[in-house]
């Protein structure tokens, strides 16, 4: 499980350097994917946006809490078909991006 960025797949202009370091972990994210797909190991990437914190500016952030159970959700049995996956908790931010 790995956590990426908004930034990964829509760089941002002011940021280029994480948004490169974000796209380096989806990357990373499906190439293990791919070598551990014979062993049952799954790795996926939680594509996450701005997170409440004081001075928040985005219009809809996400609460920790409510990552937290999509981590949960994403390393349980129930979701062991997933693998190589971007999981998004973007609040819709990104849903003209694939």
């Amino acid at each position: 499980m790995n956590i990426g960025s908004e930034t990964g797949v829509a760089p941002s202009t002011n940021l280029v350097h994480y948004s490169a370091s974000k796209a380096a972990v989806h990357a990373l994210s499906r190439g293990y994917a791919q070598a551990l797909a014979r062993t049952g190991v799954t790795v996926n990437t939680l594509l996450v946006g701005p997170t409440a914190h004081p001075g928040a500016t985005a219009e809809r952030t996400r609460q920790a809490d409510e990552i937290a159970e999509l981590v949960a959700f994403m390393v349980a049995d129930e979701a062991g078909l997933a693998s190589g996956a971007t999981w998004r908790a973007d609040c819709g931010n990104l849903t003209s991006i694939s």
